[in-house]
């Protein structure tokens, strides 16, 4: 079982993760942000209403991208355990329903430098409990301790 690295110093590590409880079912987000230390800088969780789970992961990259280019800078590493969404992002042709999400991810993100990574499930366990939790929150919620139940 791989648990998670921190990303060099200098970095900020978003890990990300959706859930979804069927599929489609009620789906909810999260992701932490950390520090070259494995310091928590800021967490997010919170319901995104019926989803698939590929649409669950993609909002949830997309959230955690948002909410980066709000609050951070510099050089970002991008760590989700979907290889698809993964894939999506570095090498483009997501499906239909999904192409908006990636086309603003795209947006968002020209001209960052970023190191993007597919984790195994056990080394984002974190982003994954949000995610789970962010299920049956009434609203996203962002913090530095954000309680997982």
């Amino acid at each position: 079982m791989e648990e998670w690295k921190p990303s060099p110093e200098g970095w900020i590590c978003l890990n990300f993760d959706g859930s979804s409880m069927g599929n489609p079912g009620q789906a909810g987000i999260g992701g932490t942000f950390r520090d070259h230390t494995g310091n928590t800088l800021l967490a997010y969780s919170g319901p995104i209403g019926q989803s698939t789970s590929n649409m669950a992961e993609a909002r949830a990259l997309l959230a955690g991208i948002k909410i980066y280019s709000t609050n951070f800078s510099g050089p970002l590493r991008i760590e989700g355990d979907s290889a698809l969404v993964i894939g999506w992002s570095t090498k483009g042709s997501p499906p239909w329903k999904l192409r908006n999400i990636f086309y603003e991810i795209t947006e968002l993100t020209a001209g960052w430098q970023i190191q993007w990574s597919r984790i195994p499930r056990s080394a984002n366990s974190l982003a994954d409990k949000l995610a789970k939790e962010g299920v049956t929150r009434a609203a996203l919620v962002m913090g530095t301790l954000i309680p997982i139940i």
